[in-house]
Parts: structure tokens; C-alpha cells; sequence
């Protein structure tokens, strides 16, 4: 199945060499309009000049991190992890190390032994979070009951340190895209009824994400991403309603019947 964000990151990563500069060529100073051309300064002004210099380069590359990492995670396929599911994987894989002298024959069937340990971690942790999913101690533990608005910069975050029973609804939205709109009404009523999943959108031009047209929808629990409808419209229509946005989530598994507020939403709780 091709990966509409992983062939937009390829194109990109084409357009950006073919603008590189011939090494043969000698660069002129204008080559490089971001780069300083002197060493530190001194005095007042030079040193505020150095600091702002600095900030400017730490700036870019925190952007350059989460914007790579941000696309890791959309990229992803519904039976995958975020990165810190990924970490305890990769312990999980360390535990089993492969011989150096077996052949290639004995490395594929190791490799498939290691899909096999992780994939049985995952349905021990989704076995673990429905185990501890006690439907009157989440009522009072908290309760969310809207869309809420998330920056780029914490829409990882905000996922990873979510409690670990609690869904997260991720909408991936364009103001410009009349369904993603549309979306949102569905999602802010829906928020209401599954008040104990939490529900956020997030700009997919800040994250860098093609949207094809449609809304995308992410769904997530426990740091694993349970939901993965990128082209919502496929699964609901052009013409969609409420209940079919609440059955397509419903069935995705990305929320459950043990989400719904049987009670009245108190913002104080948020």
C-alpha cells in the first residue's frame, strides 16, 4: 500500500538535490545567504547579535526534529508505535540477539521470530490497557468533552504523555477543505458523547502532511496508534453524517463503548 507522506517526503528529498551546488564550482558568498560570514563579535550589540544567531540555529534545528519526527508518525501502518512504544520494542528485540554465523535463511526466519515476540508485546499491552480499563474509575479520573486546538510543536506530546487508558482522537485538518469542516462539527458533538477519549486537531499544513482532499483521523491509545484513516472519506462518503463518523471510529477500534460520559461535562475537569 504506498504511503501518500512517505512519497511526498521522497519528492521532496528529490527537489532539494536537484538544487544542490556543483562541487566544482566555486561558491560565492551569496551561495549561502543564512550563513554568517565573521566569527563572534564583541561588545554589547555583537554579543546580543551572536545570541540571537544562536537561538535562530537551535530554533531550526528543534524544527528540522520535530518536523522529521511528526512525519515518522503519520507515516506510520495501524499495527505500529510511537517512539516511545518503538524504544521498549527495540529492548524487546535486544533480548533476542541473532547469531552472526547463521545464513541468510536462519536471519529471516530470526527476523520473522522477532515480528512474532513484537507483535505478541502489542496484544499483551492492549490486553493490559483493557484490563485496566475500569469505566467508573476513568469517570472521575477525568473528562474532556471537546475538540481542543493543538500546536504542531506538541502534537507528539501530547500523544506519548496521555493517559495510558485514554484515547486520543487526532483530526488532521485544512480550513480550506469543506469536509474537514464539515468534520469538525461531527467531532466537537462526539467529544461530548465520549467525553473520557480526548479529541484534537491539528494543522496538516503545519505538520507538513498532504491531505489529498480529505480529512485524516489518527486514533491512539496507550502511545499505539490504534486508527489509522487517512483518507476519511473512503470510509464515511462525501456526504457523511455524525453516525457515520461515530461508526467508522467505533469499528476502527480508536474509540469504544467504555469512552461515553453517561453525565454532565464539566470544563473544570480539563
Amino acid at each position: 500500500m504506498n504511503d501518500p507522506l512517505l512519497a511526498q517526503i521522497q519528492k521532496q528529498e528529490g527537489d532539494d538535490s536537484d538544487g544542490e551546488v556543483n562541487p566544482i564550482e566555486k561558491p560565492t558568498n551569496d551561495s549561502f545567504p543564512g550563513r554568517r560570514q565573521m566569527g563572534p563579535q564583541t561588545g554589547p550589540k555583537g554579543v546580543l547579535a551572536d545570541h540571537a544567531h544562536y537561538q535562530q540555529e537551535q530554533r531550526g534545528a528543534q524544527a528540522d526534529t520535530r518536523r522529521a519526527y511528526n512525519a515518522k508518525m503519520l507515516a506510520k501502518a495501524p499495527t505500529t508505535t510511537t517512539y516511545l512504544q518503538d524504544e521498549a520494542e527495540r529492548q524487546l528485540i535486544l533480548e533476542h540477539p541473532t547469531d552472526n554465523k547463521q545464513d541468510s535463511d536462519d536471519d529471516d526466519l530470526l527476523d520473522e521470530e522477532d515480528e512474532e515476540a513484537i507483535r505478541q508485546y502489542r496484544e499483551k499491552r492492549l490486553a493490559e490497557l483493557k484490563g485496566i480499563n475500569n469505566h467508573q474509575s476513568r469517570m472521575m479520573h477525568r473528562v474532556f468533552g471537546k475538540l481542543e486546538d493543538i500546536a504542531a510543536d506538541d502534537y507528539a506530546t501530547v500523544i506519548d504523555k496521555e493517559w495510558r487508558t485514554v484515547p486520543v482522537i487526532v483530526h488532521l485538518y485544512d480550513e480550506s477543505i469543506p469536509t474537514c469542516r464539515k468534520l469538525d462539527d461531527y467531532l466537537m458533538d462526539l467529544a461530548q458523547k465520549y467525553a473520557l477519549a480526548k479529541f484534537i486537531r491539528v494543522s496538516a499544513m503545519d505538520l507538513e502532511f498532504d491531505l489529498v482532499g480529505s480529512p485524516a483521523i489518527l486514533g491512539y491509545k496507550g502511545g499505539m496508534l490504534v486508527a489509522n484513516l487517512v483518507r476519511f472519506v473512503d470510509y464515511v462518503g462525501p456526504r457523511f453524517s455524525e453516525d457515520a463518523v461515530e461508526a467508522v471510529l467505533l469499528r476502527s477500534k480508536a474509540l469504544g463503548e467504555d469512552d461515553r460520559y453517561h453525565g454532565p461535562v464539566n470544563e473544570e475537569n480539563e
